[in-house]
C-alpha cells in the first residue's frame, strides 16, 4: 500500500512571488528557482487565480480556489 503524502501549504505572498517570477521568465525556470514543489502545474493554476491571490487577505496562510 501507498504511504500518506503530506500536502503542502502555501501562503499568498509566496504564490504572488513565484507568480510574478513565472511571468517574467517562464513556468519551468520558477520551479527550478522555487524548487520543486511547487511544480510546474501548480505555478501554471496560480498564475490562472492571479487576480484573485492579490485580492485576497494576505493576512491569511493559503488562498482556497473555489469552482462553482
Amino acid at each position: 500500500m501507498g504511504s500518506k503524502e503530506k500536502r503542502l501549504s502555501y501562503s499568498i505572498a509566496f504564490k504572488i512571488e513565484v507568480v510574478n517570477y513565472a511571468e517574467k521568465h517562464g513556468n519551468q525556470a520558477a520551479e527550478r528557482r522555487f524548487g520543486s514543489p511547487p511544480t510546474e502545474k501548480m505555478i501554471r493554476e496560480w498564475r490562472k487565480q492571479r487576480k484573485d491571490l492579490i485580492k485576497a487577505d494576505k493576512s491569511k496562510n493559503n488562498f482556497t480556489f473555489m469552482c462553482s
